[in-house]
């Protein structure tokens, strides 16, 4: 009964991580920083595309859409702002930092069903319950983030004209 021990701790540590992951202080995060930060390796999300992930990442359960009354719908409204951005890429982080949190929490059930069922268990709840959320974190990170950083040049400019535009009417 050691696979059952393993089980029901991998699935008391996954329930627990999404209360504690919507606690999280959202100033801990940030999406251009270590951890969170595009690494060379990754061509700035586009190894990801080499995996194949839009032809998947929308199978997966997100948990946004299974709750609803606590988490908003983790994709871009019709008309969004560069604050519906930033809160996509803090949530990003976020959801990384819990996936990861997940790995290494789950370590414990090698502990409880000793021996190569329990590494095979382990190796089996990273690869398909949580790598794949970290990777398509880290793929859509870097394109929201060029996204909020256009939004910010382009807001920079307009309070720039704005300001120009009110020295001259101070003048007339």
């Amino acid at each position: 009964m050691e696979w059952v021990d393993s089980f029901l701790y991998l699935v008391l540590i996954s329930v627990i991580a999404f209360p504690l992951g919507r606690m999280l202080p959202k100033q801990w995060v940030n999406y251009d920083r270590f951890p969170f930060c595009t690494a060379e390796w990754e061509e700035d999300g586009k190894i990801y595309n080499r995996l194949g992930i839009r032809k998947w990442q929308h199978k997966l359960l997100d948990m946004s859409r299974i709750m609803t009354k606590y988490m908003k719908r983790k994709e871009l409204p019709e008309n969004y702002s560069e604050d519906d951005i930033r809160y996509l890429l803090d949530e990003t982080c976020i959801a990384e930092t819990v996936h990861a949190a997940l790995c290494i929490l789950g370590m414990h059930c090698m502990r409880l069903w000793s021996g190569i069922g329990g590494v095979i268990f382990y190796i089996l709840y990273v690869t398909f319950g949580q790598l794949p959320y970290i990777m398509i974190q880290r793929y859509n990170r870097p394109r929201l983030a060029r996204l909020y950083r256009r939004m910010n040049r382009e807001r920079s400019h307009q309070y720039e004209g704005a300001d120009t535009q009110l020295q001259y009417r101070r003048r007339s």
